[in-house]
């Protein structure tokens, strides 16, 4: 199977250079694809592919889908594939339930509809708990007694988590203010590191962790917002985003070796960035939508797309 799944890669995307216009083979080419619609893209240790997509959760073994569902399922859409340190997969729909794969078998976690209001909540895995990110607070599971334990009261907009700390965009009411507020939240301290007060709600507010660097994305009446946090000084800074990104819609944000990958619906602009200065390289798939991108264990690059499948 493993030097079929190989040949599969192979074809798919056997030189990849930064281009315009890099050698790519679209995935219904080479298999009968299951969806258009992907969010989240993943590797397992055993060189499986997974794939979230808009009918379900699919694992791909280099010549069919095996989809996993759960009689309890509310929705066929699922997101935020994680693995834990048992190599469990994890994944949520936008009615709160949680999902985790084990024995070939995908498993209810924990329901939590009465949590995230019909929102798709943000979760990161611990060592004992589930932390859940939700718009009335953030919230613990206990993995064994599925306890619920409130960690902070707030209208939890977006989270990134870097090592032990999360860094999370939190909303707080008071009056007519709208407190805008990122903190750094470690395991015994809480930290503010920026507040924006407006009358008005940010808007699609995003976090991005990378290994120097924190960064900050929301939109504004004039565009797009990005601040750069400082991990170390625990401060942040407002930067010149770059023209072509002022009016995208952003999905992601990854870092390759010195490069910032940003996802939109114009396809990849890759930058260099260095002395809080971003430098154009090129743009890639103009005419996809593309919200993620996974480089597997042959050095294959995989990139899943809002409306038009995987290449």
């Amino acid at each position: 199977m493993w030097r079929n799944f190989k040949f599969i890669l192979f074809l798919l995307l056997p030189v990849f250079v930064l281009s315009q216009n890099p050698v790519f083979q679209h995935m219904s080419k080479v298999s009968n694809l299951p969806d258009v619609e992907f969010y989240d893209i993943a590797e397992d240790y055993q060189n499986y592919i997974w794939l979230a997509a808009n009918k379900g959760l699919y694992r791909y073994n280099g010549k069919t889908y095996e989809q996993f569902t759960h009689p309890e399922q509310k929705s066929n859409s699922l997101f935020q594939l994680k693995f834990d340190t048992e190599n469990r997969l994890w994944c949520n729909n936008i009615y709160g339930q949680l999902f985790y794969v084990e024995n070939d078998r995908l498993q209810l976690f924990y329901d939590a509809s009465q949590l995230v209001n019909g929102q798709l909540a943000q979760f990161e895995i611990l060592e004992n708990n589930i932390r859940l990110f939700t718009v009335i607070g953030i919230f613990d599971i206990n993995k064994t007694t599925k306890q619920v334990t409130e960690v902070f009261k707030g209208m939890c907009i977006t989270n990134v988590r870097d090592h032990d700390s999360n860094y999370t965009f939190i909303i707080n009411f008071e009056g007519e203010l709208k407190r805008h507020r990122l903190y750094k939240l470690g395991k015994q301290k809480r930290t503010k590191i920026l507040e924006i007060t407006s009358a008005n709600r940010i808007q699609s507010p995003k976090l991005f962790a990378f290994k120097n660097d924190v960064f900050l994305i929301h939109n504004s009446a004039k565009g797009n917002v990005l601040y750069v946090i400082d991990k170390a000084e625990n401060t942040s800074k407002k930067v010149a985003i770059p023209l072509r990104l002022q009016n995208e819609t952003i999905y992601n944000i990854l870092n390759f070796d010195n490069e910032y990958w940003f996802l939109t619906s114009s396809g990849i602009f890759v930058y260099e960035f260095e002395n809080e200065y971003f430098t154009f390289t090129e743009q890639l798939f103009s005419t996809e939508s593309v919200t993620d991108v996974q480089i597997d264990f042959n050095n294959n690059y995989w990139f899943t797309t809002l409306d038009n499948g995987v290449f």
